[in-house]
């Protein structure tokens, strides 16, 4: 396992070396090594088996055992701030080239996350180097001491003698008693290397060892021989020093000295050969088996027996219990003081013995036993007496409250508890606790523990990183990193970001966060290379997050650096990450923007070639759904046309082409495919393709773009490539203010045949940096997509050769306009590419017509003649009008062609014809026009749809409210109340006639008011007048488009009508008493005035959208339930409130009424008014003015108005009185006419008539009906009208109302009562309806019965049903004082 060979490692006996100049010499001449560094590669035993028993009677074998080596002068630990130093060194030399750092994110990927970045294993190395040698901890401490000799030393013996009293002692054996404990080693260092001749007196090296073993020890003495392999051939052992040789530290120690020698060309130990590494490794095998090991053991006998002597027995525990106890109460009579500013004792009871570092305690007495006990034991891989070892000076140490030399106990008891298998959880809570003890408290603020801190999280997570605990080492190197400066908190920031990676899922997140934190402290410490590499790592990551503020600030940083280094390709790839950043103030966008700018110039100064085009997030460029439009077999005149709804135009379309429903004047001869022939990937070369794409600033600064325009290629059936000159793509330059977002229609036109395919747009900003984007389209929804988005998605098109295209003008149709106006315009067509024919019209809308008998303007010969010629055979009038004009088709639209003859040249000029225009909606009108034409060349469109749309704004001018009552006096004829309202902001309207267009219908015209408001509430009440007061027609001037037919009636006005007021006019009408011709579909003629075709229009409008709701109906479409019917009535009045045509949801809930009141059915009317100064005539329409209310029986009681009578002369006054009945229900009627008191009271208390306005008579309610009471009619036909005779007799003057009269008609189910004031001139509705079901039904309810005798309540089950119009209660029981009482049911 690699923590335990890492542990083993870290922890083994250190050997120190002394050797003598001439020994030192042999090694570098020849190998460019020190003595030391020849030993350390083989200082590692791994075919071992030593038994070895240090306490206790059980014995346990050495497997494997390291040994370290260093020179005697350099085992001591430098000062912390050349260790600071030396590590930043360690980084810089690391942050110097980074391109072998592995891609994090593609490791991910791959799954091959590493466990750390190459230089963190070399820091942390580094780093517990830095730490070595502490006076607290004795595993550093050297056990042996190597003495190494040269063989052509004349004495040896003496030589070894001076050389161990002569050398440098390093500062933990300066002890005596630590000198007495070194083992001691001498190695005779011989060169085998050619020597010149020799005395010969001079002994061997052989000799020499002799004498050495004879004067110092046979076991202490050995003979190793070097340079014996030949320096110019290469042996490979150069390898085995790379790794053993550590960097030396500025001034010596941390294990090396202050300077190393040079490596040699030829590498190191290039002299040695493979015998003289043998007898090193044997050498140095015997030394630690038979020397080293037992001294280790015997040591640990003895430091265990010293233990047993001082700690066990209970004198000795006595004394260590008093011991703890007095060093903690001088523990907290220091700590009082101090925090009381007292003065400290000059000599206080027990303090510990000052140290190097100044925060941990002496190693004297039996503290210092124990630790070398706990050591030595671990070196001997003893770990369970270690362990035990430790706890108990772990208690010692806590209790006199010396947390760092407790600290440093926890840390070894860690790994101690590690070697010996104890659970994870011991482990980590003792590094854990050595963290906390280790790291700076309240009262002792000083920071010389963090360095240890460290150490103890980078063991925990080590440790932890092994047992797959990635959670436990994110949050140690954590907490760690808290307390460190700049370069170390980097690196640890680093590797708990690693830890992250490890985790399942990765926490990418807090991942690349860690890693941005580290880059900061990395610029912090002027590592920029190792600041950038962590940038870079997660800089990308951040993509579409929306973190802007931390992606804002890694690409600042990374273009900042990149640029100082030279790399201009990368500065303009960072500074153009920054560009999108809507949350910076405006000053800082245009810095980004100028920073932008300038490293692209200069990139494009330096190396033009690199600065390729751009991926530019500026402007924002919505790519996932550019909107195509183009022409094929359909084309659009304008913009608004391709606005509205695909679906919609389908509909029209449907209508106009062969196949289509379209009524029965088709003229089918120039049909030539169907619909299914469209093919929608399909363009006309000539013809431009237009490409919608929506561009928005997201700055707060202004943007200039030009040269932006489509990307596109077009191939050729010949070619791979297109041709040049084969594309025209147009080019706009758009300045996009600050936040502002656009639609950019942008234009390009294939020249040739071929394949088209819209790549993307470029653009180039601020005329620097030439930007594109690539189309990147939004996969449709659903498992289909629909027709219109599969013409949008498609980006690839087939462009056919040119073909003929009709083009469309209106001419003299105003932008703006009032509402109801009768406006005079042309129509003119025109050809471009050739000649069409076969020309056929559709309009969605009746206030667009075409004049049938007009005669065009620009027709050239050759039409005019084949039109002459067609004509004379057809022995008709030589004209060139529509042959059909205006006809209505199905789906509410009209149709007008031109015949198959008609042809239309591009080089002969325009044809105009005359058209009508009359809007009857205020509002935005649009015209939807649908034109069919077919090209004369060319065989790949048959022919082609030219898809229209013309806007005009409607204006209100007049409102027209018609109110349609019975004549009092009359039941054959019915009073007009016509309410016009001005919304004319400033011109008056001439009121020039009003026309009854229904056939069989008189209209009569009686007096008018002019109201000075709308807001008058006296306009609304204001009484008509007498038929005797009628007025007298007047006739004024009439424009052409007024001609009216001889079937209307019309009433003549000139009356002016000022802005912004009202006008009150009364008319009668009689409606026909005999049935008329059904004129749905009449026939006007070709002399038809223009304001009577669009009243028939209207016509046609609502009684085409009144059939497709019937047909519905009666095809048992599903209809909403509870849903009462609509009275006619309100209907209309609701829809003529504007005086115009009513919409078309309206108009299509009126069906036709089986049963209509009048023989030809409701009357329409017309309003015709002109404008003097605009010349402009108008009219507005009112269609099927119901009269209010709807009495299927109409009743009328005739009598004299005043009467004249002398009471003195005849006390009673008999006035005669008629009562007349018409049936205008479809079936007969039984009728019961009721007069005084047997009349209901409800009747009488429900329905109530003013009297005259003004009278002088007092109000007399004094009359007796005379005759009969009861009148009966036992059959009252349909249309029939009946007349009862009655008289009433007077007592006394004055206005009697005469109310006290009930009739009662009855017809299957309809049940109407109600009665009339005498000769009531405009009463409100006066029959009661009710509707009563035939069938038999019975219901349940619970409902309040009220007794009378003691108002108590009780309650009752009550059933209610209905048989044959008779409702019927029965109630089951009553809880109550007697259930005999009567009882009164309230509902």
């Amino acid at each position: 396992m690699e923590f335990r060979t890492q542990t083993l490692e870290a922890i083994s006996p250190v050997v120190m070396v002394v050797a003598s100049p001439e020994a030192e010499a042999i090694c570098q001449s020849q190998n460019g090594l020190t003595v030391t560094d020849l030993l350390r590669p083989y200082g590692f035993f791994h075919h071992l088996s030593v038994p070895v028993r240090t306490v206790g009677e059980h014995s346990y074998r050495i497997k494997e055992l390291r040994l370290r080596f260093y020179e005697a002068s350099a085992i001591y630990q430098p000062a912390p701030k050349v260790a600071e130093d030396h590590l930043c060194a360690v980084l810089s030399n690391a942050a110097t080239d980074v391109s072998h750092a592995p891609d994090l994110l593609a490791a991910l990927k791959k799954g091959e996350v590493p466990d750390a970045l190459p230089w963190f294993k070399h820091y942390r190395e580094e780093y517990m180097r830095m730490l070595r040698f502490s006076e607290h901890e004795t595993f550093d401490h050297p056990v042996a001491c190597l003495l190494v000799l040269s063989a052509s030393e004349p004495n040896v013996v003496q030589a070894a003698e001076e050389m161990f009293q002569t050398m440098t002692l390093p500062p933990a054996l300066r002890d005596s008693s630590s000198q007495a404990t070194l083992l001691r080693h001498h190695v005779l260092l011989a060169d085998d290397r050619p020597q010149p001749a020799t005395s010969p007196d001079e002994k061997l090296p052989e000799g020499k060892l002799a004498e050495m073993k004879e004067g110092l020890g046979d076991a202490a003495c050995s003979l190793v021989r070097i340079n014996s392999g030949d320096k110019d051939k290469r042996s490979g052992l150069a390898g085995l020093w790379h790794s053993q040789i550590r960097s030396p530290v500025e001034g010596g120690g941390a294990g090396e000295p202050a300077s190393k020698p040079a490596m040699p060309e030829q590498g190191y130990g290039a002299a040695l050969s493979v015998s003289d590494v043998d007898g090193l490794k044997r050498s140095l095998e015997d030394f630690a088996v038979r020397a080293l090991i037992p001294h280790l053991e015997m040591r640990v006998r003895n430091l265990s027996q010293q233990v047993a002597l001082t700690r066990k027995g209970f004198k000795n525990q006595i004394k260590t219990l008093l011991w703890r106890n007095r060093s903690a109460t001088s523990a907290a009579i220091l700590s009082s003081a101090t925090s009381n500013g007292a003065d400290v004792p000059a000599t206080p009871l027990r303090t510990p013995r000052a140290t190097t570092t100044g925060v941990f305690s002496g190693l004297s007495g039996s503290q210092a036993q124990l630790r070398q006990l706990a050591d030595t034991a671990f070196l001997v891989q003893d770990f369970q007496t270690a362990a035990s070892t430790l706890r108990t000076l772990a208690v010692d140490y806590r209790s006199e409250g010396l947390w760092h030399s407790y600290a440093s106990v926890q840390e070894l008891l860690g790994l101690a508890s590690f070697m010996i298998g104890a659970s994870m959880q011991e482990v980590m809570t003792h590094f854990k606790e050595a963290f906390h003890r280790f790291s700076p408290q309240e009262r002792d603020p000083s920071r010389d523990g963090i360095r240890y801190a460290t150490r103890s999280m980078l063991l925990l997570a080590q440790y932890a990183s092994l047992h797959g605990q990635w959670s436990e080492a994110h949050q140690g190197l954590m907490r760690a990193h808290l307390q460190e400066e700049d370069g170390r908190a980097a690196v640890l920031l680093e590797q708990a970001a690693l830890c992250l990676l490890h985790k399942q899922p990765p926490n990418l997140r807090r991942f690349s966060f860690h890693f941005v934190l580290a880059g900061l402290r990395y610029n912090s410490c002027n590592l920029r290379n190792l600041g950038r590499h962590a940038y870079r790592q997660v800089v990308w990551l951040y993509e579409g997050r929306h973190w802007a503020f931390i992606e804002e600030h890694l690409h600042d940083v990374l273009g900042k650096q990149s640029k100082a280094a030279g790399d201009l390709h990368g500065a303009v790839r960072h500074f153009l990450a920054m560009l999108p950043c809507p949350r910076s103030s405006p000053s800082w966008q245009s810095f980004y923007l100028r920073q932008f700018l300038d490293a692209a110039t200069q990139l494009a100064a330096n190396s033009p070639e690199e600065l390729g085009p751009l991926d530019l997030p500026l402007p924002a460029v919505n790519i996932r759904n550019p909107q195509v439009f183009y022409d094929n077999q359909t084309c659009h005149a304008n913009g608004a046309a391709r606005a509205v709804p695909a679906a919609y135009w389908r509909r029209l379309e449907s209508l106009l082409l062969p196949g289509g429903d379209a009524g029965q004047n088709w003229l089918d001869s120039g049909s030539k495919t169907n619909l299914a022939s469209l093919h929608n990937e399909v363009c006309v070369a000539g013809e431009a393709v237009t490409v919608a794409v929506q561009l928005s600033n997201p700055l707060g600064i202004p943007l200039v773009i030009s040269r932006l325009s489509i990307l596109a290629q077009l191939q050729q059936p010949e070619e791979q490539e297109g041709a040049d000159g084969s594309i025209l793509a147009e080019e706009v330059e758009v300045t996009l203010a600050a936040g502002e977002a656009r639609e950019v229609r942008l234009q390009l036109r294939p020249l040739v045949p071929g394949t088209l395919t819209l790549r993307g747009i470029t653009w180039t900003l601020s005329d620097i940096a030439r930007g594109e984007r690539l189309f990147k389209l939004k996969a449709a929804s659903g498992r289909r997509a629909t027709r219109d988005q599969s013409r949008q998605a498609k980006l690839v098109f087939k462009v056919i050769p040119s073909a003929p295209l009709l083009q469309v003008e209106l001419l003299g149709l105003p932008r703006t306009v009032a509402e109801g106006a009768l406006v005079e315009g042309q129509l003119r067509l025109s050809s471009r590419g050739g000649s069409v024919s076969g020309i056929r019209m559709l309009s969605a809308e009746p206030d667009l017509l075409l004049d049938p008998s007009a005669q065009p303007d620009g027709v050239h010969e050759a039409s005019a003649a084949a039109a002459r010629d067609q004509t004379a055979q057809a022995e008709s009038t030589a004209s060139i009008g529509l042959p059909q004009a205006n006809v209505p088709c199905k789906g509410q639209a009209f149709m007008s062609s031109w015949g198959p003859d008609f042809c239309v040249d591009g080089q002969s000029g325009p044809c105009s014809w005359p058209m009508r225009f009359h809007p009857r909606q205020p509002g935005r009108c649009l015209l939807h026009l649908l034109w069919y034409f077919e090209p004369r060349a060319g065989e790949d469109l048959r022919f082609r749809m030219l898809r229209m749309v013309h806007e005009v704004e409607v204006l209100p001018s007049l409102c027209c409210q018609a109110q349609l009552i019975p004549a009092p006096d009359d039941l054959q004829s019915y009073l007009l109340r016509l309410q016009v309202d001005s919304r004319q902001e400033a011109e008056s309207t001439q009121l020039e006639e009003l026309v009854c267009r229904s056939p069989g219908w008189k209209l009569e015209p009686l007096a008018s008011a002019a109201s000075p408001s709308l807001s008058d509430p006296a306009a609304s009440a204001h009484s008509p007048p007498s038929s005797a007061n009628s007025s007298t027609e007047v006739h004024g001037a009439h424009s052409s488009l007024l001609q009216q037919s001889p079937d209307c009636s019309i009433a003549q006005l000139q009356q002016p009508l000022p802005a912004k007021l009202q006008a009150l006019l009364y008319f009668r009408l009689h409606p026909p008493l005999h049935p008329t011709p059904d004129q749905s579909k009449p026939d006007l003629g070709q002399q038809a005035d223009a304001a009577a075709r669009f009243h028939l229009q209207g016509q046609q409008m609502r009684h085409a959208k009144a059939q497709a709701v019937f047909e519905k109906q009666q095809a048992g479409q599903p209809k909403s339930k509870h849903k009462p019917q609509q009275d006619p009535v309100g209907a209309e009045q609701k829809q003529h409130a504007s005086g115009s045509t009513p919409p078309a949801a309206a108009a299509a809930a009126i069906a036709p009424d089986p049963s209509q009141r009048w023989a030809g059915g409701a009357p329409d009317l017309s309003l015709h008014w002109h404008l003097s100064s605009q010349h402009l005539h108008g009219c507005h329409h009112l269609y099927k003015c119901w009269p209010k209310g709807e009495a299927g029986v109409q009743m009328l009681l005739k009598g004299p108005a005043q009467v004249q009578h002398d009471f003195a002369a005849q006390p009673l006054c008999r006035v005669r009185l008629q009562l007349s009945l018409r049936n205008f229900l479809s079936g007969d009627v039984t009728a019961e006419a009721t007069f005084g008191a047997a009349a209901s009271d409800a009747a009488r208390a429900s329905w109530s008539t003013p009297g005259p306005a003004s009278s002088d008579l007092p109000a007399c309610h004094s009359h007796v009906w005379s005759g009969r009471k009861r009148a009966h009619i036992d059959t009252l036909p349909s249309g029939a009208i009946n007349h009862k005779t009655t008289e009433v007799l007077l007592s006394s003057e004055g206005m009697h109302n005469l109310q006290d009269y009930q009739v009662k008609v009855k017809d299957g189910l309809l049940l109407i009562s109600g009665t009339r004031g005498l000769n009531d001139a405009f009463p409100d509705f006066t029959g009661k309806r009710q509707q009563l079901r035939q069938e038999r039904q019975e219901f349940n309810f619970h409902r309040e019965i009220r007794l009378p005798a003691d108002a108590s309540t009780a309650s009752g089950h009550v059933h209610a049903k209905v048989v044959e119009g008779v409702l019927e209660v029965t109630v089951d029981k009553v809880w109550g004082p007697q259930a005999s009482d009567r009882v009164d049911v309230q509902f």
